[in-house]
């Protein structure tokens, strides 16, 4: 090659380079702009429309930050959806409101708190609350209520023995 045309091949691939690093800076910034989202995954494919991320694996899991109780709870000012695994506990905490509407840190290998289990019975939690089944808004302990589609021969609520035999039912007509 003599001066000449290496001068000439040096400047044309320092253009080509000044063309390409801008065309990468411009793919960055606009890419960014028009993506639906991001897809992790060894197969391939697009994200699902409803998600920003997607993490698609047949033999891999996600692994979730790891902190002890101590590091979990120094954090400054966590955001609503913070998800954790406390090493010290053995759970995953999520930075939320609970049940009652308080902001705080939720077990969620542990029941909500509305509910209690021990080692034969489930119970609620809060003995002032009361149950509905049909109703949003039951006035009693323990309220079944039936919708306008029930007839007089539709059950609301049964009891059985351990055969399956009906004990006692109640009925929109009444008890049997």
């Amino acid at each position: 090659m003599d001066k000449s045309t290496l001068t000439i091949y040096s400047k044309h691939m320092k253009n080509l380079t000044s063309k390409s690093i801008l065309t990468l800076i411009l793919i960055l910034i606009i890419f960014p702009v028009f993506s639906q989202g991001v897809k992790i995954s060894t197969t391939g494919g697009n994200p699902d429309g409803s998600a920003i991320l997607e993490i698609e694996s047949t033999n891999r899991g996600l692994l979730i930050p790891r902190m002890t109780t101590a590091q979990r709870t120094s954090i400054v000012t966590p955001a609503q959806g913070l998800l954790v695994f406390d090493s010290s506990l053995g759970s995953f905490f999520i930075y939320g409101k609970n049940y009652e509407g308080k902001t705080g840190w939720i077990d969620l290998s542990s029941d909500a708190g509305l509910w209690t289990k021990n080692a034969s019975s489930v119970y609620l939690t809060n003995s002032t609350y009361n149950i509905g089944v049909g109703t949003d808004s039951p006035t009693g302990k323990f309220v079944v209520q039936a919708n306008n589609e029930l007839t007089e021969t539709d059950i609301l609520f049964e009891v059985k023995d351990k055969f399956g035999k009906t004990i006692f039912e109640v009925t929109s007509a009444g008890v049997k």
